[in-house]
């Protein structure tokens, strides 16, 4: 015998893909690009379709500014040829991460290993941290709305707190702002993540 259930679909009108925070599940996009925050889109993808974050990586920054226009404002100035690959994307990550969500990326520590580490617009600055906490590990964190989660025991962090120590806040890493640009330090990343349980 076959038995079949149907999954329910929310309210008559709800959309599909927001419906699935009625099964605890949090839409994510891995993919970002400057279009989609001047535009509104991002807004309407929060507001229609329940997503609750975003991740992104040079790959993904790669493909955004090579598909288009959307950067030759950055790419094309006199400063740009002062820089690396690194430093441009650097430039461009932080003049796209300041939205208040929780943006994750990844950074290359050497030996082979990368470490996730989060970027989050406070109200008196900027979040840095790792995507892990010294009390669950390596976990990590996601975005539900307004808040920052742990993934592990699903505390809510208070977004302005993010950053520094205590209870189940990502172990902060330290960074400055130089001009338009945030700074963090691969080596001070490297160090805290000596800071992760085993």
């Amino acid at each position: 015998m076959t038995t079949t259930t149907a999954l329910p679909t929310g309210a008559t009108g709800t959309n599909p893909i927001k419906a699935l925070n009625d099964f605890g599940q949090s839409p994510w996009m891995d993919y970002i690009r400057r279009d989609l925050l001047t535009s509104g889109g991002l807004k309407r993808m929060i507001d229609s379709d329940g997503l609750r974050g975003m991740t992104s990586n040079p790959t993904i920054f790669e493909k955004a500014i090579t598909g288009g226009t959307y950067y030759s404002d950055i790419t094309e100035s006199p400063d740009a040829k002062k820089l690396d690959a690194k430093g441009v994307y650097e430039k461009i990550a932080i003049r796209d991460v300041q939205d208040g969500a929780m943006h994750l990326f990844a950074a290359d520590i050497g030996g082979g290993q990368a470490v996730r580490f989060m970027i989050i617009k406070k109200p008196d600055g900027w979040g840095t941290a790792l995507d892990a906490c010294r009390i669950c590990g390596a976990e990590g964190y996601r975005q539900d709305g307004q808040n920052v989660v742990c993934r592990h025991c699903g505390s809510a962090i208070y977004v302005p707190t993010i950053g520094q120590a205590g209870g189940c806040n990502p172990i902060g890493v330290p960074s400055h702002a130089e001009g338009a640009d945030l700074v963090l330090d691969i080596s001070a990343l490297t160090q805290a993540t000596h800071e992760i349980p085993k």
